[in-house]
């Protein structure tokens, strides 16, 4: 499914910044997504835009807010971790970001 950038404003700088993903090498895990597997929730109120590795937890905005939220599937929680995707690749990379 692709998804239309100008449905997500919250996204804004995703689309416009990260859309071809980021990838570290050594966890062998795209942490943000291309704009290729990015995908909705099926309610629409959830843009997935990378994984932790683990778990099956994945980074998603919300609707109505920049923030970066780990979406845990197996309870079904969010809990917030950047407020906007620059902040979330900054914690990726110094290891501030825990899941």
């Amino acid at each position: 499914m692709t998804v239309a950038p100008d449905t997500w404003p919250e996204a804004t700088d995703y689309f416009r910044f990260y859309s071809e993903g980021r990838h570290d090498r050594l966890a062998k895990v795209a942490f943000i997504y291309s704009s290729e597997e990015v995908r909705e929730s099926k309610d629409g109120e959830k843009l997935y835009i990378g994984r932790a590795g683990a778990d099956g937890i994945e980074f998603v905005y919300r609707r109505g807010s920049p923030d970066i939220w780990a979406y845990y599937p197996i309870d079904g929680d969010l809990e917030w971790k950047a407020e906007n995707i620059e902040g979330l690749e900054r914690a990726w990379k110094t290891g501030a970001l825990k899941v």
